[in-house]
């Protein structure tokens, strides 16, 4: 008897191409018994190839993502330095408005002290009398302030 329970001779006439199972077997295109194998080992064999892809597709969305995660860091460095560079441009532009200012000050204040010079020279040039009752020491002292101012600046 044969494995599928059937008797002998309807294996023996699909194998000489007679009877229906030889006409079954001719319409589903595939030969003798040995079809089932065929497409079992053609099953496995595309299964093999299915994992070797999914394999191999992710190792590639591995490296992608340590890529992304690289590009994502350098991209957090980057902004971190852009906002360091430009607070630090901030600060320095602040500071130089303020020593801006701080010269503004100063030279205003040298020319009101030339100013107050001036005043007390042509003082002291219209009044003589004034100078020799006391006001030359005025003058000296502004003298020696305006002296010691200058060697400031």
């Amino acid at each position: 008897a044969a494995a599928d329970g059937s008797d002998g001779s309807t294996a023996a006439a699909a194998a000489n191409g007679d009877g229906p199972a030889a006409a079954a077997a001719a319409a589903a295109g595939s030969g003798p018994v040995s079809s089932d194998g065929d497409s079992r080992v053609a099953l496995q064999l595309r299964a093999s190839r299915a994992e070797m892809e999914a394999g191999a597709i992710r190792q590639q969305l591995s490296a992608m993502q340590e890529q992304w995660a690289l590009l994502e860091s350098r991209m957090a460095e980057a902004t971190a330095a852009a906002d360091d560079a430009r607070a630090a441009a901030a600060k320095a532009e602040t500071d130089l408005a303020e020593l801006s200012t701080a010269y503004n000050s100063l030279e205003a204040h040298a020319f009101a002290v030339e100013e107050q010079l001036k005043q007390l020279q042509q003082q002291q040039e219209n009044d003589p009398a004034a100078a020799a009752a006391g006001g030359g020491g005025v003058a000296s002292g502004s003298d020696g302030e305006i002296d010691q101012q200058r060697r400031l600046t």
